[in-house]
């Protein structure tokens, strides 16, 4: 006898090392596989095998399911099954909420973040400014205060000449971008950047790095 699922069912199965299939009849559109401890086959209304895991989900609508089936692929241990049944979609948001046993609280997803300025604000012609994209103390590190930078904002006050930008050393096959006069360029990276006066005057310019703080 099938079960009418009217919005969402809840199920829990284990599946025997020996291969040996196991079956659920319930009447739905939607499947969502929570847990599986290995990866596992199945099938709906006696349709071919198909190899199922933790986390996918298949939505049949218009059409319906009204048996499913179930057999563990592993052959040394158990699988540990659990999964929803239900005639609408359902979308999964736990992972944004912390669950006390009084209450729910919504994340703030949005990490701490500590600004690095550029003190020297200018580049001089043919020189290079390096900016470390991993703190630390060392002579090649951001600083002590930071772990590792999220992003990096180089903006160019001069109104005539650019500014080059590369990864690691200056070299032809490292050039990554250019900031434009009276530009300003942005990119998100954690990976050393060179920013390099090419020109043979002075280029004021406003360097913003956004750390992880240590």
């Amino acid at each position: 006898m099938s079960h009418q699922t009217g919005f969402i069912s809840h199920q829990k199965l284990t599946l025997d090392k020996d291969g040996t299939y196991k079956t659920a009849n319930f009447t739905g559109q939607v499947f969502i596989c929570s847990l599986a401890t290995f990866t596992f086959e199945m099938q709906f209304n006696d349709s071919g095998w198909f190899q199922f895991d933790q986390g996918l989900q298949f939505n049949i609508a218009p059409d319906k399911f009204t048996k499913l089936a179930f057999r563990a692929l592993n052959t040394t241990e158990d699988t540990q099954l659990e999964f929803y049944t239900g005639g609408a979609q359902l979308a999964d948001a736990r992972l944004n909420i912390i669950r006390d046993p009084n209450h729910y609280q919504i994340l703030n997803s949005q990490s701490e973040t500590r600004l690095k300025p550029f003190a020297a604000a200018t580049i001089a012609a043919g020189a290079t400014a390096t900016f470390y994209g991993t703190g630390g103390s060392g002579g090649t590190q951001a600083g002590v205060l930071y772990a590792y930078r999220k992003a990096i904002i180089v903006t160019n006050n001069d109104p005539d000449n650019d500014l080059e930008v590369y990864v690691d050393a200056v070299a032809a096959g490292n050039r990554i971008g250019t900031v434009f006069a009276r530009q300003a360029w942005l990119l998100e990276t954690s990976d050393d950047v060179v920013v390099k006066n090419e020109t043979v005057a002075d280029i004021a310019c406003r360097v913003c790095e956004v750390f992880y703080p240590a």
